[in-house]
């Protein structure tokens, strides 16, 4: 399946079959106002789609929400248009049994906060919103991922650029996102991320790979390459040693 974002005539989110040419686009984004921004996971045949979009509601008093649908790939049958939570950044993340996790910046909330709802496969209806943490300000550099039964959100607090005030930080989950144990890497304090790369095995290793830079650091300076490792599934971190220069 192949996704993209169309602005003219009209905003449309279109996802087209590359093995079944012949069949005219799918449109997914119906009046959202699709931005540019979208996430895709498919399980089985089922392929599921986030995205954010600038509609505003008569409900709110922000354009910027999350949508999401979900394709039956076998019979190209689109569930309902879904509004799931306001926010900016749209994050999606899938566990091997086709539950969901959907989490969002709320930065017109006050306080601006993270919040998370997660989406049964079972029950294929999502839950009550979940605030994480109070976010006053955030960078894209944001990840949403699962290991193990442990639902992780992980982003770059950004409290005082000017000063060079950044932050890694995140919080897990063993509840489906019930609750959330938060913990921040302060090995990483300071650095202004350019880039977040995550692996995680079944043994509960995890691998957090940034590039970025301190502040204070010349402009003309390339980014330096940093590791944090975990063994026992996010519980504890160390800065691991850096592969190379």
């Amino acid at each position: 399946a192949l996704l993209w974002r169309e602005k003219f005539p009209t905003k449309e989110l279109y996802l087209k079959r590359t093995d079944k040419p012949e069949e005219t686009a799918i449109g997914l984004a119906g009046d959202s106002e699709v931005l540019s921004r979208f996430e895709a996971i498919r399980h089985q045949n089922e392929l599921n789609v986030l995205w954010y979009g600038e509609k505003q509601p008569s409900d709110s008093d922000t354009p910027y929400h999350l949508y999401y649908r979900n394709i039956n790939l076998s019979n190209n049958q689109v569930s309902p248009l879904e509004r799931v939570m306001p926010g900016y950044y749209p994050m999606l993340a899938m566990d091997g049994q086709g539950n969901v996790m959907v989490a969002s910046w709320m930065a017109k909330e006050k306080p601006a906060r993270m919040a998370t709802r997660f989406r049964g496969a079972e029950t294929k209806t999502f839950g009550p919103s979940v605030t994480i943490a109070e976010v006053p300000n955030m960078s894209p550099v944001y990840r949403v991922f699962e290991n193990q039964g442990r639902w992780f959100v992980m982003w770059l607090g950004m409290y005082d650029p000017k000063v060079g005030e950044f932050i890694l930080e995140g919080a897990y989950s063993d509840d489906a996102g019930t609750t959330w144990q938060r913990f921040a890497m302060e090995e990483l304090r300071g650095i202004d991320m350019g880039s977040l790369d995550i692996a995680t095995n079944a043994e509960g290793h995890i691998l957090v790979a940034v590039s970025g830079r301190y502040r204070k650091d010349p402009d003309t300076d390339k980014h330096k390459i940093f590791i944090v490792r975990s063994e026992d599934n996010g519980s504890t971190w160390s800065l691991a040693p850096t592969p190379r220069p």
